[in-house]
């Protein structure tokens, strides 16, 4: 995957009660060849609850879904806190006129405010 582009989709669930879960998944194929595959998954769960003749319910095919994707070589991505970097100058390398450049890592602060 070394000059690949991988597209992001996010597939997620809402149960009752407000239960609510997503997964964010990568994959250098085409919307509708994802498309095609989420599909495929959902009906292979389908068939799943048959042959066991027990309910799968929807946070089960939910992971059984993900499962899936993954063994098709679909990537669950993560996001890190405070996810940004930039690229920056920061200084000058000693006796030349060349830049030198640096990683900056930008941190969001938050401030907790107790309310009395």
């Amino acid at each position: 995957m070394e000059n690949e582009r991988l597209n992001l989709f996010e597939l997620h669930y809402t149960w009752y009660e407000h239960e609510h879960q997503s997964t964010i998944l990568a994959t250098p194929k085409e919307q509708d060849k994802i498309e095609e595959d989420l599909k495929e998954a959902a009906t292979s769960i389908e068939f799943d609850e048959i042959k066991e003749k027990e309910a799968v319910y929807k946070d089960d095919a939910y992971r059984r879904i993900i499962n899936i994707l993954r063994q098709k070589g679909y990537i669950v991505c993560n996001f890190i806190f405070d996810p940004e970097y930039h690229v920056d100058e920061i200084g000058i390398v000693r006796n030349t006129k060349y830049l030198k450049y640096g990683i900056i890592h930008r941190i969001k602060k938050t401030e907790c405010k107790r309310l009395r």
